[in-house]
């Protein structure tokens, strides 16, 4: 069976004659893809990344690879990566760190050496697990369509066949394979998933599995009907005059659900579904002059009609209001906020991307900006203050890092370096009864 759904996916998906640049990580899955695609005698070329996250564990990995592929006479390219600091210098997780690096890696080799397609090795749980995470965390139609078996060069040939296929083919063949020990481990929620959520779904019937994937295959033919009504809508809605993207107001309301065409129209510049229905009733109440910001745009409320302005100028020239009563900020950075109790047992995080303020010396109202010469702040740990230009030399900030760098101020004093440190001011202490938590969302 897992040949049939692997020939089927060839002919049907792929360019069997074209090179394939394999993305092969040593796990199961990337292991058995390679092997059948060996064994059928394809063209193709091994890509390997080392994320340097698990020390001798990841060198194994990588000797492994360069060994199987060497006595497969297979080509192979590596690459290590610092994931670590290229997170923390994009604000990022690692997960997306992880994900940014290979495939801009994966898309240089494939440009670089003429490979027209490359093929991970996502199979049909992979994609089944995407489909809970996104129904669980709230989206649209597109979060419960699962993995893409095609998304522009990159191919998916094992996704109609289930992790337990792919285990049994490695074992029926003989093909070495590495366990990567961060996949036990539940602090990270796919594993959730993948070791407590869809073991109890089997439960409840044990065709589950068949009938969530046959569930996701309708909503990807859903999904093709609501892309075509939503491309002849904007038709209608949107215009361009004298150079300006206009978001026309009569034609918008009186779409079947304008909060979802207006959410399809902005959500791609960055604005956050909250946000869009906070535009919507602006629409509604016939509001003039109010403006939204998401990343390097900004949205402009006229009488009849919204204008979408572009540009990193637009941002930069502004500074905005933060209020901690909102659970979600989405520009020009998305934040997290929670206010919740604080007691001696609670414990504080040690992460960059989430800070702690005492709520008793902070106000509800804050404001995000970028940094200013002569700016200063307490070091969280310090006594004295200091410029950040000095901190920015102390800590070897090149200068697209200052560029981009984000400060939250209480009025005028700065409480944090967004992502980056705290000012000592706002710290939690032994009195703390309550605190706001903020974190930075790299969704």
């Amino acid at each position: 069976m897992i040949n049939q759904d692997f020939e089927k996916f060839v002919q049907n998906e792929m360019d069997s004659d074209c090179k394939t640049l394999l993305a092969v990580s040593g796990g199961v899955d990337s292991m058995v893809m390679m092997d059948m695609f060996y064994r059928r005698g394809l063209p193709i070329a091994i890509a390997h990344c080392n994320f340097k996250l698990r020390g001798e564990e990841s060198d194994k990995d990588t000797e492994m690879v360069k060994a199987y592929a060497e006595s497969l006479s297979i080509p192979l390219y590596c690459q290590y990566f610092d994931t670590e600091l290229y997170a923390q210098q994009n604000n990022l997780s690692i997960e997306m760190a992880a994900r940014e690096l290979r495939y801009q890696w994966f898309n240089e080799l494939a440009e670089k050496h003429g490979y027209p397609q490359i093929a991970v090795a996502h199979h049909r749980d992979d994609s089944l697990e995407t489909f809970v995470l996104n129904w669980a965390r709230g989206t649209g139609i597109r979060g419960l369509t699962g993995i893409k078996a095609k998304n522009l060069n990159v191919v998916r040939p094992l996704l109609t066949i289930s992790r337990a296929e792919v285990v049994a083919y490695a074992k029926d063949h003989k093909i070495p394979f590495r366990h990567d020990s961060s996949n036990d481990s539940d602090a990270y929620l796919r594993n959730i998933v993948r070791h407590k959520v869809l073991p109890n779904i089997d439960r409840i019937n044990s065709q589950a599995r068949n009938n969530m994937q046959q569930s996701i295959d309708y909503l990807q033919q859903v999904e093709k009907v609501y892309d075509w009504a939503i491309e002849m809508a904007k038709k209608n809605v949107l215009s361009e005059v004298q150079g300006e993207v206009r978001i026309m107001k009569e034609p918008l309301l009186s779409f079947v659900s304008p909060e979802q065409l207006l959410y399809e129209l902005l959500y791609p510049y960055g604005f956050h579904p909250r946000q869009i229905h906070k535009v919507l009733s602006s629409m509604e109440g016939s509001i003039s002059g109010k403006e939204f910001y998401a990343n390097n745009h900004r949205l402009r409320c006229e009488r009849d009609f919204l204008v979408l302005e572009t540009g990193h100028e637009v941002l930069d020239k502004h500074s905005y209001s933060v209020d901690l009563n909102d659970d979600f900020i989405a520009s020009p950075i998305k934040m997290k906020i929670e206010k919740m109790n604080w007691n001696a047992d609670s414990v504080i995080p040690r992460t960059k991307e989430r800070v702690l303020l005492d709520v008793d010396v902070v106000d509800e109202q804050l404001i995000l900006r970028r940094w200013e010469k002569g700016d200063r702040f307490k070091p969280l740990g310090m006594k004295g203050f200091k410029k950040l230009s000095d901190y920015f030399i102390d800590r070897k900030w090149t200068s697209k890092q200052k560029e981009s760098c984000w400060i939250l101020c209480n009025q005028k004093d700065i409480v944090w370096i967004v992502g980056e440190r705290l000012d000592d001011r706002y710290k939690v202490t032994s009195s703390t009864k309550q605190v706001y938590s903020i974190t930075l969302v790299g969704l």
